[in-house]
């Protein structure tokens, strides 16, 4: 699982970004208090951390295992096996999986593209 920080309030909502730092997040909320005050009101924007697993794509073709890092299948290449009758399909099918999950990524079935 990875995590990001966000800008969030329940008036304000979210602030669009995916912050790396609990304090580039909290810099985002004193943009927003700083530019509501001139306006004449105020941000209820607070510091949230957001957990969540990346998604990755199994995409079979022509003899070919992927897995490719986001839910359209076309990100970065994550792992990929080729199979043959002789290596065994479920094998390779298992392994190109579970080097997929390693790296902390839910792996999902994408269709023939």
């Amino acid at each position: 699982m990875k995590s990001y920080f966000e800008a969030r309030g329940n008036v304000r909502g979210t602030c669009g970004h995916k912050h790396q730092t609990e304090a580039a997040a909290e810099k985002c909320c004193k943009r927003d208090m700083d530019g509501c005050k001139t306006q004449g009101g105020y941000s209820d924007r607070f510091v949230s951390e957001v957990e969540y697993t990346p998604l990755a794509k199994f995409i079979e073709r022509r003899g070919e295992l992927q897995v490719r890092a986001g839910e359209k299948g076309r990100g970065k290449l994550l792992s990929f096996s080729y199979w043959s009758g002789n290596l065994g399909r479920g094998e390779a099918i298992a392994a190109v999986l579970r080097e997929a999950e390693e790296q902390g990524y839910e792996v999902i079935y994408a269709d023939d593209e």
